[in-house]
């Protein structure tokens, strides 16, 4: 993961983030008692995160599963700190 914010702490951080993992498994209660896999999964996401102004933007949010299946997200939440927080995001889905 990668971040930016200059020499100010009060200003918005940048951020561009990746996860991933291979060969996983689930199995369980969650699935009925099957089990899926192995498979691979990747996250990608950039955006800015302004803990003055409690906002969240995100630029992009790539999710990909076993190599076939791809979500992509956008959006914004604001009151990031609120229990009440608003919540503002486009989603695409392909396979």
């Amino acid at each position: 993961m990668t971040a930016a914010t200059g020499i100010r702490p009060d200003k918005p951080l940048a951020f561009d983030a990746a996860l991933s993992g291979s060969d996983l498994e689930v199995s369980g209660k969650l699935i009925n008692g099957k089990s899926v896999g192995p498979g691979n999964f990747k996250i990608n996401a950039t955006g800015t995160a302004d803990l003055q102004a409690e906002k969240l933007d995100l630029a992009t949010c790539d999710i990909l599963v076993l190599e076939n299946s791809r979500i992509r997200l956008s959006g914004q939440v604001d009151e990031i700190n609120s229990v009440d927080r608003n919540i503002h995001m486009v989603v695409w889905v392909w396979s």
